[in-house]
């Protein structure tokens, strides 16, 4: 299913003027609705991603962890540029940008996907915490494509049950753990290579969750049939992790 906002565009007929085409007023506030359906979608992808790699640490399947952690930030970051009002569309497989905000135009693009998804997020908030500071002496971006890099295309075979990099390791104690990167308002996780791969998405998560909460938004896609989904993956042995299930059941519709 094509993104909404691909749709608005084209059915309008402006990706056949895309050098002359201006935003209109008219158009920033038509598009909204479109926009907020992506960004339901991006974010509910993101959502997954990141229960899938909680599932895989529960499975000591770490290697997949890491790379399912990294997918969960691009799909955040992605939900994140477009509660900004930033959009990404394809034209005969060519990216574009542009802004939803009056006489804005269309910017080409360079790379894949994911190139242009993550130098969205970092070009237009160099200064937010997550991406002015470093992990390892990298930006956090460039750290987590390096190393998913190592363990996705150099590692072989993978080295699980054992982690491929030098990663923590939650064993029975992930509850707690994913309890404290919530309420890590100090980033005392967040740029620590041992425990980014899991507490770096959730702080995406936390911004855009305190978007829905503060804009009285709910998330068009969750429905009580993707909780249930959810808290089958966001869990431990002794069930759903209630300090993240509490806040997604905020979001159902």
């Amino acid at each position: 299913m094509p993104l909404k906002t691909s749709s608005f565009f084209i059915n309008k007929g402006y990706l056949d003027n895309i050098q002359t085409y201006n935003m209109s007023q008219r158009d920033c506030e038509s598009i909204q609705k479109s926009l907020c359906s992506d960004v339901d979608a991006f974010f509910l992808n993101g959502l997954i991603s990141l229960s899938a790699s909680i599932t895989s640490l529960r499975k000591e399947n770490f290697s997949w962890a890491f790379i399912q952690s990294y997918y969960s930030i691009f799909y955040l970051a992605r939900a994140f540029n477009g509660i900004n009002n930033y959009i990404i569309i394809y034209i005969n497989s060519k990216p574009y940008e542009i802004r939803v905000q009056p006489f804005e135009k269309f910017i080409k693009l360079k790379g894949n996907s994911h190139d242009v998804v993550f130098k969205q997020f970092k070009e237009h908030f160099p200064n937010d915490v997550l991406l002015n500071n470093t992990i390892n002496e990298k930006p956090p971006i460039k750290w987590f494509n390096d190393t998913r890099n190592q363990i996705n295309y150099t590692l072989t075979p993978f080295t699980d049950p054992i982690p491929p990099i030098s990663i923590y390791n939650h064993g029975n104690h992930l509850r707690a753990w994913i309890t404290t990167y919530l309420t890590d308002s100090e980033h005392e996780y967040t740029f620590d290579p041992k425990h980014c791969y899991i507490a770096y998405p959730i702080q995406l998560f936390n911004r855009l969750f305190d978007y829905y909460i503060d804009n009285g938004l709910k998330n068009t896609y969750i429905d009580a049939q993707k909780i249930l989904f959810l808290k089958r993956n966001f869990s431990d042995k002794r069930g759903p992790i209630t300090t993240f299930m509490t806040r997604l059941d905020e979001l159902k519709v």
